[in-house]
């Protein structure tokens, strides 16, 4: 499930009333778009404090950044695992959106990129059209990565020690 975060969500999880993926130390959270930047990073902090590995859910969403992810770096540097919606890079969430995740895509900071799809008709996948941006742009390999791989690795926890691409 994606774990919207609280000051009570490290609790949460140890209970059995949050999960992680696939049994896995993996986390997916997400915050308020309108989160401010200091409350996400130390919110992240607390989750690696406690064992967790959190996976940052739709970082482009998250306004406060705006066009310095400075922050997102130090954090992936620490643990965290960035991910994209692939509607964002399609601008299905709009411009600004479109705008941070290929941004986020040049700089090499995301790790993941997800569907978010609620459904087929409003918010469908849109997976290829976002990996063939994503290969046309930064590679094949890049593209593998971070639309395939990388939630492999997680979801069978084959990341000890690798550094996600």
């Amino acid at each position: 499930n994606e774990l919207r975060y609280s000051k009570d969500c490290v609790s949460w999880l140890e209970q059995g009333a949050c999960r992680t993926i696939n049994g896995t130390s993996f986390v997916l959270v997400d915050f308020s778009e309108r989160e401010e930047k200091r409350n996400i990073v130390r919110g992240l902090e607390n989750l690696l404090n406690a064992g967790y590995t959190p996976i940052l859910a739709h970082v482009e969403r998250y306004s406060d950044f705006g066009r310095d992810f400075s922050p997102l770096a130090d954090l992936r540097a620490n643990g965290v695992v960035i991910q994209i919606d692939a509607q964002s890079v399609t601008r299905g969430f709009g411009l600004g959106a479109q705008y941070r995740c290929r941004k986020l895509l040049a700089e090499s900071l995301v790790d993941i990129v997800a569907s978010d799809a609620h459904d087929l008709h409003f918010r469908p996948p849109d997976m290829m059209r976002c990996y063939a941006y994503i290969k046309k742009q930064h590679g094949t390999d890049y593209a593998r990565a971070v639309c395939l791989e990388n939630a492999e690795h997680i979801l069978t926890d084959n990341t000890s020690g690798k550094d996600m691409e």
